[in-house]
C-alpha cells in the first residue's frame, strides 16, 4: 500500500538529533523541539529534489523524545 498526499506518493525521512549535544543545548533548553525542528529544515533542504516527485516530509526526533514541528504535524495528520 502506497500512501498518497497532495497527488504525490508520500515519502518521509526520519532523523534523530542529540538535543544534549553542545551545539543544541541552548536552543533545546529554551524551546522544546528546537533541535529536531532545525534538523527537519536541514533534511528538507538536503533532499529538496525529492519534492519534484514525492510529497516529502522530514521527521525530526530529539533523543529526549520530543518531535520537531513537521513531525508533530505529520503524525497528527496520519493518526
Amino acid at each position: 500500500m502506497i500512501p498518497w498526499s497532495k497527488g504525490k506518493a508520500l515519502l518521509w525521512g526520519a532523523t534523530r538529533v542529540d538535543n544534549y549535544f553542545a551545539s543544541h543545548i541552548h536552543r533545546s533548553s529554551v524551546t522544546a523541539g528546537a533541535a529536531a525542528s532545525e534538523a527537519e529544515v536541514k533534511k528538507q533542504n538536503k533532499d529538496r529534489s525529492l519534492s519534484n516527485d514525492y510529497n516529502f516530509v522530514p521527521v525530526g526526533v530529539e533523543t529526549s523524545g520530543v518531535l520537531g514541528k513537521q513531525a508533530s504535524k505529520f503524525l497528527k495528520d496520519l493518526g
